[in-house]
């Protein structure tokens, strides 16, 4: 875990672009199922409320990926494809459980 935390960047807000990072908010189909989901870190997971840890099969198949690209992962021992269709900055998560949508 030292090792994790030592290699962990601190990404401001305003850095955030068109790649999937811990803390945004990604749309997405699962097979032909939509699916919206926000990256957590390390040990964050929480799929009933939407939020799933970039280590996860799901999350890592979003970490780092860009409206478009498709990843091929398997659930439940089922090959299946994700197709990212949005990517949302970090805040928009947050504004929604504020309550400010």
């Amino acid at each position: 875990m030292l090792d994790t935390l030592a290699e962990a960047k601190v990404i401001a807000v305003e850095d955030q672009s068109d790649i999937a990072n811990i803390g945004c908010t990604v749309v997405f189909y699962l097979g032909s199922e939509e699916r919206t989901y926000t990256i957590g870190a390390y040990g964050e997971t929480e799929p009933e409320v939407g939020l799933v840890s970039y280590v996860t099969p799901i999350g890592s198949a979003l970490y780092k990926k860009r409206v478009g690209d498709v990843s091929h992962l398997s659930i439940d021992n089922k090959p299946t494809q994700l197709e990212i269709v949005e990517i949302l900055p970090p805040t928009y998560r947050y504004e929604r459980l504020r309550g400010g949508e």
